[in-house]
């Protein structure tokens, strides 16, 4: 697999940071637990196969997404974000979560 590459989507609360592994029709988006951030999916991508588009979300307040006193950090919130980049991702997209990234795939 090749090395992520970084971008940034804007979405309603802000400018959220996600990286990309790989190319393909097929889409999984990554949702990490409380404290983490989107490369705690690369060893777990790195086993994956090849010809699907794998993307890792930092979830608003970590990592280099959304952080403020001003946002709401209700699991609605996390998954409206969700919603929203489902939606310029274009297409199916299969959801993977840890701990309070699956709470959110489950919502």
């Amino acid at each position: 697999m090749t090395a992520a590459s970084q971008s940034v989507v804007t979405l309603t609360a802000g400018d959220f940071r996600t990286l990309v592994w790989g190319s393909g029709d097929r889409t999984v988006l990554f949702l990490h637990g409380l404290s983490g951030v989107a490369e705690v999916w690369g060893p777990t991508v790195s086993y994956l196969p090849a010809g699907r588009r794998y993307v890792a979300l930092d979830q608003r307040g970590h990592g280099q997404s959304p952080r403020s006193v001003d946002i709401s950090y209700s699991v609605n919130s996390f998954v409206t974000d969700t919603a929203e980049l489902i939606a310029t991702l274009r297409g199916r997209v299969h959801l993977v979560g840890h701990s309070m990234g699956a709470r959110v795939a489950l919502v």
